[in-house]
């Protein structure tokens, strides 16, 4: 009998330790053993312990949905970041990456043909290295100029807008279908669903003066700065 009732023991912590791990994953535990295996398969998934799972509606602080994330980055000092596609009505039809075009932005790495999928920095970093070159040469850039000017509180921190990088923007196109289902923008905004009629920026620069962005049938390119093309901006949310 002693025994038994040691196995006893046994068994019902290992069922409590599965039980924390379960919920300390993000998961919910209701009821017995025999609803652990649900619990597990709904599990979110996404980065730092299911904070964020991918195509995930994101509220701010005042209970409004402002966005879909539509994938995950990380930047080379390995801090992850889960990346919001903020909803049509954030959108600006038009808007230029900079109105210089003699040449590279000062501190913004190029990248020419494969290498831009190593592209490492984030579309935080991009923007501000753009509005700073814009604002100490006297340039301009509608499309970091617009997506700063959106800011949101979430979890009592306040996130601002960003160009995304070249990999952000795919993720975007990639799940393309699901973040305009998802949008609750008015009607009025379906003009900005993804894709439109218009290129795509990216905060990416290539070089001698030209940066990446998508076309309206999916394909990566690169051409000159100055260029209006549809402006999505996305938050970038530190999981680590």
């Amino acid at each position: 009998m002693t025994d038994i009732a040691t196995n006893l023991n046994t068994i019902d912590g290992s069922l409590s330790d599965i039980k924390t791990a379960i919920v300390n994953k993000g998961g919910t535990v209701s009821g017995n053993i025999t609803t652990f295996a649900t619990a597990i398969d709904n599990i979110p998934s996404g980065g730092s312990g299911g904070k964020y799972a991918l195509l995930d509606r994101v509220i701010d602080d005042n209970d409004n949905e402002i966005g879909t994330v539509c994938g995950f980055f990380t930047d080379a000092n390995d801090v992850e970041y889960a990346v919001v596609c903020l909803d049509a009505q954030y959108r600006l039809a038009e808007g230029q990456y900079c109105s210089y075009t003699g040449g590279d932005i000062t501190n913004l790495p190029t990248y020419t043909n494969q290498s831009l999928y190593s592209a490492n920095e984030t579309s935080t970093y991009n923007t501000q290295k753009i509005l700073d070159f814009c604002s100490s040469n006297g340039y301009t850039s509608t499309a970091c100029t617009h997506c700063r000017s959106k800011s949101f509180t979430i979890n009592n921190v306040i996130y601002y807008g960003q160009l995304p990088n070249i990999i952000e923007l795919i993720d975007i196109f990639k799940n393309r279908v699901k973040i305009n289902t998802l949008d609750i923008s008015p009607s009025s905004y379906s003009g900005l669903a993804i894709p439109t009629s218009i290129n795509t920026w990216s905060s990416t620069q290539k070089q001698l003066g030209s940066s990446w962005y998508i076309n309206i049938y999916g394909n990566v390119y690169d051409i000159g700065k100055n260029y209006n093309f549809l402006v999505v901006p996305v938050l970038e949310i530190p999981l680590n």
